[in-house]
C-alpha cells in the first residue's frame, strides 16, 4: 500500500477499491436521500472530502463486497491492458507507481460486483434507525432483518 489506501500497489486491491468506493457514493446518495449526514460518521473519523457515515454503512457489507471482488478475480482473465501503472509522484518515497484499472475492465468490475439497490436500500434504513435509536433509550433496531435481505439478494 501507498500513503492512502486509494492507492493501490497490487492489481487486487485496484479491483477491492473501486467496488468499495462505488459503493460508497451510492450509499452516500441514499443516505442523503434518507436525511442523513453522510459526511458524519462514528465509526470512521470525520475528515474533509470523506464520507463517514457511507464508509460506517459498507461495514456490515463488507463481506459481501470482498465476495463479489474475488469471485470476478477467480472468472476472468486479465491482460496487461487492464490496468496502468502510474509514475511515482515526484520528491515521492514510494519506489513505484500506483495501480489503476482501464475503463474497460472499470466498467466490467462495477457491473459485476455492484450489489443491488435493494440491499442498499435495507442497509440505509437500519443505519438510520441505528442513528435515531440513540436517543430513543438505547433501543437498537435489529440487524437480522436487513442481513437477511443480503442474503436473498
Amino acid at each position: 500500500m501507498g500513503k492512502s489506501p486509494r492507492h493501490a500497489v497490487h492489481p487486487v486491491n485496484a479491483l477491492l477499491n473501486v467496488a468499495f468506493s462505488v459503493t460508497a457514493g451510492r450509499l452516500t446518495a441514499l443516505l442523503s436521500a434518507s436525511g442523513a449526514c453522510p459526511a458524519i460518521g462514528f465509526l470512521h473519523s470525520d475528515k474533509p472530502g470523506r464520507w463517514s457515515l457511507a464508509w460506517d454503512t459498507i461495514e456490515p457489507l463488507r463481506p459481501m463486497i470482498e465476495e463479489r471482488v474475488f469471485d470476478f478475480i477467480r472468472r476472468h482473465q486479465f491482460g496487461a491492458n487492464d490496468f496502468i501503472l502510474t509514475k511515482p509522484a515526484p520528491g515521492s518515497k514510494s519506489p513505484g507507481g500506483h495501480i489503476r484499472l482501464m475503463d474497460n475492465l472499470l466498467k466490467t468490475v462495477i457491473a459485476e460486483t455492484a450489489i443491488s439497490g435493494r440491499t442498499l436500500d435495507a442497509m440505509v434504513c437500519w443505519m438510520v434507525g441505528l442513528i435515531g435509536s440513540s436517543g430513543c433509550g438505547g433501543k437498537l433496531p435489529p440487524l437480522e432483518p436487513a442481513l437477511r435481505q443480503l442474503s436473498e439478494s
